[in-house]
């Protein structure tokens, strides 16, 4: 079983040639780690479009280092007048319930993980959200996460084969949580000064294979142990949403006890 490949994407950040002041290089983190990064967002939040534009200048910079999802829960969730479509599902509502509950929005949680001198496993400012990545990524990964996908284009039946692999002995109990997420979807938003009627929503969560809370893995994993994981789903039809090209699936394994933190995450599209 091969091993998920990682790519570092290298932007540099040009200083002004008219200034004595110059802005460093960005250095990239050579790493295998991929960093799940759930956003609480809502289309009725006028804020949000502020996350938006922040996990697009993170993703710009780590690339498939990192993973974003949009949780479309209670808060803020709710459509817009304009709105077309409702993102809320049961799954957002849990988890937003479970992880984040009451918090403002745009808030993110960084592999479910409290970040070094936090109370709170719940980050609310957008400008920390890079930081904190970062950190995340510096972190070797305890598994690797290896995915394989089948789809039948005409009955809409996929398949989805996960393998996790062992990178050191863990003792703890493991979890893990299977998502379908949908990109390029063109709908209404609320911002600061007025409604987005062509807002660009990406990463929204339609539905989970397991249960919110993730599925019993294993009671720990030896170095080189392998645990192989299978599930279908059939595509829902729908005219306008649910397209096969634009949805992806997020596998990612966490810890089983209360903080839940996600050890490691992948990510293959449909087709």
């Amino acid at each position: 079983m091969r091993y998920l490949a990682v790519i570092a994407v290298l932007f540099t950040l040009l200083g002004c040639e008219g200034s004595i002041v110059r802005i460093p290089e960005f250095e990239a983190i050579e790493s295998q780690r991929v960093v799940l990064l759930e956003e609480m967002t809502g289309v009725s939040c006028p804020n949000c479009p502020k996350g938006t534009s922040e996990i697009e200048a993170i993703k710009q910079r780590y690339g498939d280092q990192v993973i974003p999802v949009g949780i479309h829960g209670f808060f803020l969730s709710w459509p817009t007048k304009e709105s077309e479509f409702d993102f809320r599902n049961d799954f957002a509502k849990q988890l937003e319930m479970t992880l984040a509950p009451g918090t403002s929005k745009p808030a993110a949680l960084i592999n479910r993980a409290i970040p070094s001198g936090g109370e709170t496993r719940v980050i609310q400012s957008p400008d920390l959200w890079s930081g904190y990545v970062a950190d995340q990524l510096r972190i070797p990964p305890r598994v690797s996460v290896v995915m394989e996908t089948s789809i039948d284009v005409e009955s809409r039946e996929m398949v989805l084969r996960v393998g996790v692999i062992g990178l050191e002995n863990i003792n703890e109990s493991l979890k893990m949580s299977v998502m379908i997420l949908e990109n390029n979807i063109i709908d209404a938003q609320e911002d600061l000064n007025d409604i987005i009627e062509d807002f660009h929503h990406n990463h929204v969560l339609r539905t989970m294979l397991t249960t919110y809370d993730g599925m019993e893995l294993s009671s720990g994993l030896e170095e080189g142990q392998v645990v192989n994981q299978e599930f279908q789903y059939v595509i829902p039809k729908d005219e306008h949403l649910w397209k096969i090209e634009d949805l992806e699936i997020v596998v990612f394994v966490h810890e089983a006890g209360s903080s839940g933190e996600v050890l490691q995450a992948g990510l293959v599209k449909l087709l």
